[in-house]
């Protein structure tokens, strides 16, 4: 952990050695991580790291919807999270070229929440996600 004012550091401390996923500053001093901790099991988990470097897992996700899978390349282009913890990933359904997006939520559920099997205008093909304040 880097403070850019103070040019100081700190280790991360408590954090699993896993693949990252997504990272989402949060107000004041404090940034949180999706962690892929299940090797091919699609598990993932979401960390808080403080301003002293101390790791804190703040909970795991559900797995996503059966029948879809979500993509683990390009991790920190395909999985957004959201100011609310939750985490957007994008993925495929069960049917070729079908691009989605599922949102999963921390003590909730795991839902698609864009479809190509649904015939939008917009599709997604070589795009990656991001989200807002």
């Amino acid at each position: 952990m880097v403070d850019l004012a103070s040019a100081s550091s700190v280790p991360i401390v408590g954090l699993p050695d896993a693949p990252l996923l997504a990272v989402r500053a949060l107000a004041p001093d404090s940034f949180r991580v999706a962690l892929a901790t299940g090797e091919g099991s699609g598990a993932v988990e979401l960390w808080q790291i403080d301003a002293t470097g101390a790791a804190t897992l703040i909970g795991s996700y559900p797995p996503v919807p059966a029948g879809y899978t979500v993509q683990s390349f390009f991790p920190l282009r395909h999985h957004a999270p959201e100011a609310t913890g939750a985490l957007l990933q994008l993925g495929q359904g069960p049917m070729v070229l079908q691009d989605v997006i599922v949102r999963r939520e921390i003590g909730g559920s795991s839902v698609v929440v864009y479809d190509e099997a649904d015939g939008p205008l917009v599709q997604i093909h070589i795009s990656g996600l991001v989200t807002g304040p």
